[in-house]
């Protein structure tokens, strides 16, 4: 899956992204981006394979 699959599928309507800075956790990331995600089953998945416990996930 791409970037651009993730951010059509599981960005798409998500109310906290601009709350994101550059010092924020790559897992932090994962939880404050997908606040207010509709796509509850995507966001499931993107956080378990992507963001949980992962802090050398490169963005």
């Amino acid at each position: 899956m791409n970037i651009e699959v993730i951010g059509n599928n599981c960005f798409y309507g998500c109310t906290s992204l601009t709350t994101i800075n550059i010092r924020t956790s790559v897992s932090e990331i994962g939880y404050k981006c997908y606040e207010g995600c509709p796509n509850e089953l995507k966001k499931n998945e993107v956080l378990k394979k992507i963001y949980y416990n992962d802090e050398y996930v490169i963005v």
